[in-house]
């Protein structure tokens, strides 16, 4: 892999670590497994890597603030047939909110209310 910081292709190992993501103020600490520089030791940049630790961090938001999980939106969508325009109609929401809440998105606390209503959780 290239390293940015030493400006050499280097043979890379792996390294569990721990960051801290700020979502809306909140602190939640992320373990992922990073590449490590061979030849300088330090952190190479992946853009796969920090895709997966926002999809983490996005996950543990909800779950702490008690918002809908993504997959109990999509599991109730699909055992209703229910495509996201008609979920967005029966919970008076936009059709973007929809598709961003399925997709692990975050939402505003009234967006994720109204789904909780209709989906009975």
């Amino acid at each position: 892999m290239f390293c940015d910081s030493c400006g050499r292709n280097a043979p890379c190992g792996v390294e569990l670590r721990e960051r801290t993501v700020s979502i809306r103020g909140t602190p939640i600490p992320v373990q992922y497994q990073a590449h490590i520089c061979g030849m300088c030791g330090e952190e190479v940049y992946d853009e796969a890597i920090e895709a997966r630790i926002m999809d983490i961090a996005r996950s543990a938001y909800r779950k702490k603030e008690r918002m809908l999980p993504a997959e109990r939106l999509r599991a109730y969508m699909r055992a209703n047939g229910i495509s996201n325009t008609e979920m967005a109609e029966r919970a008076g929401c936009a059709v973007a909110e929809i598709v961003a809440a399925t997709t692990g998105r975050l939402l505003d606390a009234k967006a994720d209310a109204k789904l909780k209503k209709v989906v009975g959780q």
